[in-house]
C-alpha cells in the first residue's frame, strides 16, 4: 500500500496520525510507504480541500509498540487515498470532530493481489464533495477480500450529480472459482448524517459484482437526498451467476428522506439468483416525489427461485407524489414476492400511489410458469391512501401461483380516492385471488367505484371475512363498477365465507356484495347490510 503525495502541497500544520501494526518508511519528511495490515487514525484537526486523490500524512519517528503519533500536517488541496494490496487486512479510521475532507473525498482501493478485508470508518468530522460523480467515502476491491464502508458519526455531504456518500464496492467480476471474490460488500451508517444534493445522488450503497452478499445497513443516523432519481439506502448484487443475497435494512435511527422524483429511499435489487430484502425496523421513511418508492425489493434474474421481500415493523412510511409506492416487492423471475407490515403505519398521497404492493410479473424469457405466491400482509398496522386508483394493500400475479392478501390484529385499512380498493388480490392467469380479513380488522373505502375487498383470479377467488368491511360510492362511469364492500371476478367461480364476527356493509352505493360471471358460493353466519348482486352462473347464497 502506497501513501501518495504531491511535491506541490503547501506547508504542513500539526496533524496527529496513529499507525498500528505494519511498516512505516520515512522519505524527505513524508510517509513514502506503509505496509498492509495497519490502522490509520487521523486524530487532530486537518483541512483537506479539492484536487486529485492523494494521502495526507507525515512520518515522525520510529513506531513504538506498533504505533506512531504524528504531530505534523497542514492544509492541502487533496483528498485521502490508499491502495491496499497483499494478504493482510487494511483499516482506515477517520476520528476527529474538527477534521474536514473535501475535493475527491476518501478512497481506499484493493488491487488484484488483495485478499485481505478492507474498511473505512468515519467516526467524526466532515467529508464533503462538490463535483459530479464524486465519492465521499469509497471502499473498493478488484481482489478477493471483503469491503466495508462505515459511518459512526460526523457528516457526509455531496453537492454534484451522480455523487456517492458512502460506497462499498466489490468490483471483481471473475467467475472462475480460483479468482472470484465470495466476500461481502457492506455499507453501514450507525450515526451521523448523509446529505446528497442534485440528481442521481446515492446516500449509502453496497454493490457486489462478485459472488458475495451485498448489505446496506442503517442502525443509527439519518440519510437525506434532495435530487431526482436518488437513492437513500441501496444494496445490489450485480453478478448474474451469484446465489448471494442483497439486503437493505434499517434497524434504528432517524430514518431516510428522499425529496426528488423517481427516488428510492430503501432499495434492494438482486441480478443473481439469490434473494432481495428491504426491511425497516423502528424507524421512518418519507418520499416527496412522483414515482418514488419507500421500500422496494426486486429480484431481476429470470432463473431465480428466491423471494423478493419488503417488510416494515414498528416503523412509519409516508409518500407524497403520484404513482409512489410505500412498500413494494417485485419479481420478474420464478420466485415469490412478499410485502408485510407489523405494528406500523403506511400513508400515501397521490394518484396511483399504492400503500403495499406485492407484484409478480410474468417473464417471457422463462419457459416455466411461476407457481410461487405473491403476498401482502398487515398485522396490527394502519394503511391509508388518498389518491385516485391508489390501493391500500395489493397483490398481483401474472403466473400460475396465487395472489394472497391478509389483514389481522388491530388493523385499519382506509382509502379516500375514487377506484381505490382496500384489500385487493388479482391473478391474471391460472391462479386465485385470495383475501383473508380476520377478526378485529376494519376496512373502509370512501371513493367512487372503490371496493373494500377486491378478489379476482383466472382460477377463481377465495374471500374470508371475520372483520368489518364497507364499500364506496357509485362510480357513474361504467356499469358494474360501483363501489361494493366485496367485489369478486372470475369465470371459474369462487367462495365468500363470512363468519359470525364478520360485517359486510354497503357504502353510499348501497352494494354489499357484487360477483361477476361464474359459480359463486356465499356462506354467511355474520351480518350483511346492503344489496347482493350475483352475475351469470349457478350461484349459491347460504
Amino acid at each position: 500500500m502506497t501513501n501518495q503525495y504531491s511535491d506541490a502541497q503547501p506547508a504542513f500544520r500539526p496533524l496527529n496520525v496513529s499507525v498500528q501494526g505494519g511498516r512505516l518508511t520515512k522519505f524527505k519528511g513524508r510517509v513514502a510507504s506503509i505496509a498492509p495490515g495497519l490502522l490509520v487514525l487521523t486524530t487532530a484537526a486537518a483541512l483537506l480541500a479539492g484536487g486529485a486523490n492523494q494521502a495526507v500524512a507525515q512520518a515522525c519517528g520510529t513506531p513504538v509498540n506498533g504505533q506512531v503519533t504524528c504531530d505534523a500536517g497542514d492544509n492541502t488541496d487533496n483528498g485521502v487515498t490508499y491502495d491496499a494490496g497483499g494478504t493482510d487486512d487494511f483499516s482506515l479510521v477517520l476520528d476527529d470532530p474538527a477534521m474536514t475532507v473535501r475535493g475527491s473525498g476518501v478512497r481506499v482501493q484493493g488491487t488484484n493481489e488483495s485478499t485481505g478485508d478492507i474498511s473505512v470508518n468515519l467516526e467524526n468530522g466532515e467529508v464533503s464533495t462538490s463535483d459530479g460523480e464524486a465519492r465521499a467515502i469509497w471502499v473498493e476491491t478488484v481482489g478477493r477480500g471483503g469491503v466495508t464502508a462505515q459511518m459512526d458519526g460526523g457528516t457526509i455531504t455531496t453537492n454534484g450529480g451522480n455523487a456517492y456518500g458512502l460506497w462499498a464496492h466489490v468490483n471483481n467480476t471473475n467467475t472462475d472459482q480460483a479468482t472470484r471474490n465470495e466476500a461481502e460488500a457492506k455499507a453501514v451508517i450507525a450515526g451521523g448524517a448523509i446529505i446528497t444534493t442534485n440528481e442521481s445522488g446515492h446516500g449509502l450503497l453496497a454493490d457486489n459484482k462478485g459472488f458475495g452478499d451485498a448489505t446496506a445497513e442503517m442502525s443509527g443516523g439519518a440519510i437525506t437526498t434532495n435530487g431526482d432519481t436518488a437513492y437513500g439506502l441501496w444494496a445490489m448484487v450485480g453478478q448474474d451467476q451469484s446465489d448471494a443475497n442483497a439486503t437493505a435494512i434499517v434497524t434504528d435511527g432517524e430514518g431516510i428522506t428522499t425529496r426528488g422524483a423517481d427516488s428510492y429511499a430503501l432499495h434492494a435489487v438482486n441480478k443473481g439468483v439469490g434473494a432481495a430484502t428491504a426491511e425497516l425496523r423502528n424507524s421512518a421513511v418519507a418520499t416527496g416525489g412522483a414515482n418514488a418508492r419507500g421500500l422496494s425489493a426486486f429480484t431481476a434474474n429470470s432463473n431465480s427461485t428466491n423471494l423478493a421481500t419488503a417488510k416494515v415493523s414498528d416503523g412509519d412510511v409516508i409518500t407524497h407524489g403520484r404513482i409512489a409506492y410505500g412498500v413494494w416487492a417485485l419479481t420478474g423471475s420464478l420466485g415469490g414476492a412478499l410485502v408485510s407490515i407489523e405494528r406500523s403505519t403506511v400513508t400515501t398521497y397521490g394518484v396511483g400511489a399504492e400503500g403495499l404492493w406485492a407484484e409478480l410479473r410474468r417473464n417471457d424469457d422463462v419457459a416455466a410458469e411461476n407457481t410461487a405466491t405473491s403476498e401482502a400482509h398487515v398485522i396490527d398496522g394502519h394503511v391509508t391512501t388518498h389518491g385516485y386508483a391508489a390501493n391500500a394493500v395489493f397483490a398481483t400475479h401474472n403466473g400460475s401461483g396465487d395472489s394472497i392478501v391478509r389483514a389481522e390484529g388491530d388493523t385499519t385499512i382506509t382509502t379516500y380516492g375514487d377506484r381505490s380498493h382496500g384489500l385487493a388480490a388479482s391473478g391474471y392467469s391460472a391462479n386465485k385471488g385470495i383475501v383473508d380479513l380476520r377478526e378485529g380488522t376494519v376496512v373502509s373505502v370512501h371513493g367512487k367505484g372503490a371496493h373494500g375487498i377486491h378478489a379476482e383470479g383466472g382460477a377463481g377467488f377465495d374471500v374470508d371475512v371475520a372483520g368489518f368491511v364497507t364499500g364506496g360510492a357509485k362510480a357513474e362511469i361504467v356499469a358494474n363498477t360501483d363501489g361494493a364492500a366485496i367485489r369478486t371476478i372470475s369465470s371459474a367461480g369462487g367462495t365468500i365465507d363470512i363468519t359470525s364476527t364478520g360485517w359486510v356493509a354497503a357504502g353510499r352505493s348501497g352494494l354489499a356484495i357484487v360477483d361477476g360471471n361464474g359459480f359463486a358460493v356465499i356462506n354467511s353466519a355474520g351480518t350483511i347490510r346492503g344489496d347482493i348482486r350475483l352475475g351469470a352462473g349457478n350461484d349459491i347464497l347460504n
